[in-house]
């Protein structure tokens, strides 16, 4: 493995992992857990749509049934969860903005950590997987 995969790994982790963790944590402390799972939820929608953009491998109309049943699911399970944080919490609406855009940031990286790991895998055939997920 070379130099270009060990900084393709470093990026990885500081993005993928730490910026993610960091941002989680934040939206965790400033909109409350709810909200943040509800958008950390959206990640097979983010992955799903952002992965096929990239490489194009499905029409984008077979998609729309599978995440928009995703999508439908996280509002069921959660909606009676976010009213009841909403009244019982009390958050500024500062807080519920830096949270919200926190748990966003976490999604993109996330999403983004996902699609170019896979996208990286793809074109160096050489670096294995296992070898991959111990760098």
């Amino acid at each position: 493995v070379g130099a270009h995969a060990w900084r393709t790994a470093a990026v990885f982790s500081v993005t993928g992992h730490l910026g993610y963790y960091a941002l989680l944590v934040q939206a965790i402390r400033w909109a409350g857990a709810p909200i943040a799972t509800v958008i950390i939820g959206l990640l097979p929608v983010s992955i799903a749509l952002t992965g096929n953009w990239v490489r194009r491998e499905l029409p984008f109309a077979r998609l729309v049934l599978p995440l928009a049943l995703i999508v439908c699911g996280l509002t069921l399970v959660y909606v009676v969860e976010l009213e009841w944080q909403s009244v019982v919490q009390g958050r500024s609406g500062a807080d519920w903005a830096l949270g919200i855009a926190a748990a966003v940031g976490a999604l993109v990286l996330w999403t983004s950590y996902a699609v170019r790991n896979a996208q990286f895998l793809r074109e160096h055939p050489h670096v294995s997987s296992t070898t991959w997920s111990t760098m």
